[in-house]
């Protein structure tokens, strides 16, 4: 039996040596996106269709990710074609089919006609054998009845001749009539047995040629309404082929118009997720912003009260530096007076212990009076340096270094606060992209108890969810760019 390779997707796969198994073609119909394949005429015909093309769908995994939603990019829908390539496949496709539906008809046309022409030639055989034997019959009766004539003849001549001599009219007028009338009577029995003869082969002949004729009419008639049958299945072929590409079409126009409504109805649901997200955000920079400031009075604060504690304790030192070194040189002058008066033998030694501890005492007094001398002398320079007078104090100039560290701080806070809040944005759209893409998306269920077509709905929310995850990851990879 010849294999319709080009309308049956079985045959198609027999025909190249493949397994063509319900199981395998479920296998092959996912290796090419074709979901919960049962074997219906429209999925059968589409898995040929891929197989019969070079550039057939391929089916592509994506990475889970997430992310937070942002402006769509359009994807385009996978019931709708992405190009004019695709849809001139699927119109070659379907004039494929036209063909070969066409073509199948046609052959049984064509053996239908050569059946009826063969029964007729058959027909027409069987009759003029027939009537050759009707002729040959014929004949046969002709010459057994001429026979049988002729001896009746013989036995009639015989007979005359007996009653002429009998009655002695032998060679008599009236014995010559009698044989004459024997004669008239056996001709014309022999020319009635030939008239009948040719009567019957006559009427065979005009029989055979009326089958003739007939057989003709009839092979005429079949190859017009062979004719007729094959002009019609041509114009069903073509009608269907119409028909199945007005379906596509109209498939197509309805899936990219429900696309484009999905597409604007998500825009519309992203717009209003960022102005929500953009309101939340500015409350929280502005909640954000008066804390910082609380935060920096408090540290200002906080700051000029060391400031001051710092300098009491400068001076409280400094004082009992003062009140140390003037008890130290009135003991240093007790003891040299004791020593003066009570120990005479002892005085050139006290003399010059006395010189040798007035010479450290002016030493370690030069040394303090050059470091007050170093500390104003710095503390005029950061003076300067904050834009206040070189005889500034040590406390204007610690208020002055105050405010100063306070602006900085001021706008290092509100330059890592920029940087904070764009941070957490980014890392807020990452977790929503993340979330949309780890979702799991259920395929298209089909029809009743599985079998059939899935239902509209069904193929629009697959196709949203595969168009959130393939938006979604497009829009992490450029977010972290």
């Amino acid at each position: 039996m010849k294999l319709n390779t080009k309308t049956s997707v079985v045959d198609y796969l027999k025909s190249n040596k493949q397994d063509s198994s319900f199981s395998n073609r479920t296998k092959l119909a996912q290796s090419y996106g074709i979901n919960n394949y049962s074997g219906s005429a429209k999925q059968n015909t589409q898995l040929l269709g891929s197989l019969n093309t070079p550039t057939a769908s391929t089916p592509v995994t994506s990475t889970p990710v997430t992310s937070t939603p942002v402006t769509s990019t359009p994807t385009q829908n996978p019931d709708s074609f992405n190009s004019d390539q695709e849809l001139g496949a699927m119109e070659r496709l379907l004039r494929q089919n036209s063909d070969a539906q066409f073509a199948t008809q046609e052959s049984k046309l064509d053996s239908t006609l050569e059946q009826q022409i063969a029964d007729l030639e058959r027909s027409y055989q069987s009759a003029v054998s027939d009537g050759e034997i009707s002729v040959r019959d014929a004949e046969r009766n002709f010459a057994d009845n001429k026979k049988t004539i002729q001896q009746n003849a013989y036995q009639q001549s015989q007979s005359t001749n007996l009653e002429g001599e009998s009655r002695g009219i032998q060679n008599s007028q009236q014995m010559i009539g009698l044989m004459q009338g024997d004669n008239q009577r056996t001709n014309s029995m022999i020319n009635e047995n030939m008239t009948t003869r040719d009567q019957r082969v006559s009427d065979v002949k005009d029989r055979i040629a009326n089958i003739k004729n007939s057989k003709n009419l009839d092979v005429t008639s079949a190859t017009a309404q062979h004719g007729y049958a094959v002009a019609g299945a041509k114009g069903e072929a073509d009608a269907q082929y119409s028909q199945n590409m007005f379906d596509v079409t109209q498939e197509n126009f309805i899936a990219e118009r429900n696309l484009d409504m999905d597409f604007q109805r998500m825009d519309k649901e992203q717009v209003l997720v960022l102005e929500q997200l953009a309101t939340q955000q500015g409350y929280d920079l502005a909640k954000m912003s008066k804390q910082q400031v609380y935060d920096l009075a408090n540290m200002a604060k906080q700051q000029g009260y060391n400031i001051d504690l710092t300098n009491l304790e400068q001076k409280h030192t400094q004082a009992n530096m003062s009140t140390q070194q003037g008890y130290d040189r009135s003991n240093m002058a007790t003891q040299q007076g004791y020593d003066r008066s009570n120990i005479a033998s002892r005085g050139a030694q006290a003399r010059s212990t006395a010189a040798a501890q007035g010479a450290q005492n002016r030493k370690t007094n030069a040394a303090n009076t050059a470091k007050d001398d170093g500390f104003d002398k710095a503390l005029s320079r950061k003076a300067v340096s904050l834009g206040l007078s070189p005889n500034a104090s040590s406390y204007q100039v610690a208020q002055a270094e105050s405010r100063t560290n306070r602006d900085n701080s001021v706008a290092d806070q509100d330059a890592m606060n920029k940087a904070t809040s764009k941070s957490k944005a980014n890392e807020a759209k990452a977790l929503r992209y993340e979330e949309i893409i780890a979702k799991p998306i259920t395929p298209a269920k089909s029809g009743f108890f599985g079998f059939g077509k899935p239902s509209y709905d069904e193929e629009r929310r697959y196709a949203q969810e595969v168009f959130a995850r393939r938006d979604a990851q497009q829009k992490l990879n450029n977010l972290f760019k």
